[in-house]
């Protein structure tokens, strides 16, 4: 304890163990688990070392006889590295959510515009066939498709009948 506290031996004797408790609510937690149970397991406990650098420690202790009178045996392990590590990928988890929303919304905004972009163009052309290929041309090229097809009912309105495609197979199937 003394290495990891960063105080020599000597100079922890005596010493009151409250002074190392970064926050004094974990001692009483600590305490009342020894209490209640009569044990801790790793309990994640912030200390103050000697120089009054904080570290992070993964804490066991149980309560025993010695002599006659009560004590804790305790065990400790520096997990400040662990922690740090912990942080961090919390960190990237919150960035990379981060991206995601902007990459979703900034997809959004492309479809968007790709739909307005059809729109326009179909707004601008009176054939119906030419009107319908443009659709279906436009809508394979700004969407990154290998192929768009275009289906439209037949005339009794009882199924889609492929009426235009795009890319090379949208216009083999078209064709056959």
């Amino acid at each position: 304890m003394a290495e990891l506290i960063g105080v020599e031996r000597e100079k922890l004797i005596g010493q009151i163990t409250p002074d190392f408790y970064h926050n004094p609510a974990d001692r009483e937690a600590y305490l009342k688990g020894l209490r209640e149970n009569g044990y801790v397991s790793n309990y994640d406990l912030h200390l103050k070392r000697g120089d009054g650098r904080l570290i992070w420690t993964l804490v066991s202790g149980r309560v025993i006889h010695f002599q006659g009178e009560p004590a804790i045996i305790s065990s400790l392990m520096d997990i400040s590295e662990r922690r740090a590590a912990e942080a961090l990928v919390a960190r990237r988890a919150t960035e990379l959510a981060t991206v995601l929303t902007l990459a979703t919304v900034a997809s959004s905004v492309a479809r968007r515009a790709t739909v307005a972009n059809v729109s326009t163009v179909a707004a601008t052309i009176l054939e119906p066939d030419e009107l319908l290929q443009q659709a279906v041309d436009l809508t394979k090229e700004r969407f990154g498709l290998y192929h768009a097809h275009l289906y439209l009912m037949d005339e009794n309105r009882t199924r889609l009948v492929l009426a235009n495609g795009a890319g090379e197979i949208g216009h083999k199937m078209v064709t056959e």
